[in-house]
């Protein structure tokens, strides 16, 4: 069996809060401090993946291949597309992604 590593040792601040025993205005300095740096480094993920999804499209829109009566389908940048299907949802946005989710 392969050896996992031990699990970081729990402040006894983090372990009070995260059973709802301190306000966040208790939290230990280091506790708060790792839990902005992770809801920071969340939100620049997000808008560095939107980023790239428009990016993405507009490389696409631009594009030499993308021409005569096919340029009308720049329009649709920025156009997303919903659709359900028993339990599968479905997400197609025109020259940028599409996903599918479970219900």
């Amino acid at each position: 069996a392969k050896l996992q590593p031990p699990p970081p040792p729990v402040v006894a601040a983090e372990a009070e809060f995260a059973g709802g025993g301190l306000a966040r205005a208790e939290e230990a300095p280091e506790v708060r401090a790792n839990r902005e740096a992770e809801e920071r480094w969340a939100e620049a993920r997000q808008l560095a993946q939107e980023a790239k999804h428009r990016l993405r499209g507009l490389e696409a829109v631009t594009h030499g291949g993308l021409a005569g009566e096919f340029r009308a389908l720049a329009s649709l940048l920025d156009t997303c597309v919903l659709h359900a299907v028993d339990q599968f949802s479905y997400s197609i946005c025109f020259f940028r992604n599409a996903t599918q989710d479970t219900d």
